[in-house]
């Protein structure tokens, strides 16, 4: 029995709704350069992306060129679409990104406060 005043199931979406926006579209230097969702990113206190797909990297890069705090949950890593991303260290080109714990630790040279947890 939980003995706290629980408020009815439509009134915690109205609420959920008011406190958080979700862009629902492909996320991209695109998206950002047409203005569309432009004031809905500033007025942001911070970009998610859990699960975001191809969509990691643009949210990581839109949140550092903004000074915006943000979490991401990487999910695939996409080698053949972003044959750009290469390894620090790795030699003069540096190797592909191909590997789940490859992109965590690409993602993370961005910008040296990034933080890594497990969940």
């Amino acid at each position: 029995v939980d003995p706290r005043v629980v408020p009815p199931r439509s009134e915690k979406k109205k609420a959920a709704a008011s406190s958080h926006r979700q862009i629902t579209e492909l996320f991209d230097e695109a998206l950002w350069e047409s203005g569309e969702h432009r004031e809905t990113i500033l007025s942001a206190s911070a970009l998610i992306g859990m699960h975001p797909d191809q969509a990691t990297e643009p949210i990581v890069s839109l949140a550092l060129s903004l000074g915006k705090p943000f979490a991401v949950v990487p999910c695939c890593v996409f080698p053949r679409e972003s044959a750009r991303r290469r390894q620090v260290g790795a030699g003069p080109a540096g190797d592909l990104v191909v590997t789940y714990p490859e992109f965590v630790d690409y993602l993370q040279e961005r910008h040296a406060s990034m933080q890594r947890s497990c969940l």
